[in-house]
């Protein structure tokens, strides 16, 4: 019996297994989605900018608040596609650069495409300790 036990063992191990990846592939696919979607309204965003910019200079129209608006808009935008790419980063067991927002591996001490240091959190934590017992 021990042979089907161990069978039944391993099969339900695979079955798990499949089940966890399966799931990650599919928020990761999810993850993607909502980043090129939320990059195409950005740049929708940018255009209209442009727009208003155009109109402001060649018209002399005031659009000054439909401008800051946009900017607003913009900014939100950004920021929920950097959380995103980190939280895909995350789901891929890989970094992002803080400068250029490349995907790098865990390993790099520095980033391959521009070249910035790479710091551990606890590399941080230590420096600023260091930092606050130099001010004392």
């Amino acid at each position: 019996m021990s042979f089907w036990d161990d069978l039944q063992k391993t099969l339900s191990e695979a079955t798990d297994f499949t089940v966890q990846k399966t799931t990650e592939l599919g928020d990761l696919a999810k993850l993607k989605y909502n980043i090129h979607s939320s990059e195409k309204k950005l740049e929708r965003i940018y255009a209209e900018m442009g727009k208003i910019w155009f109109d402001i200079r060649k018209n002399g129209v005031d659009r000054e608040s439909e401008a800051a608006t946009l900017v607003m808009q913009a900014e939100k935008l950004a920021g929920d596609i950097a959380g995103m790419k980190a939280e895909a980063a995350k789901l891929k067991k890989t970094n992002v650069c803080p400068v250029c927002s490349a995907e790098i591996s865990k390993e790099c001490t520095f980033c391959p495409v521009c070249g910035e240091k790479l710091c551990d959190d606890a590399d941080d934590v230590d420096d600023a300790d260091e930092a606050d017992e130099d001010i004392d």
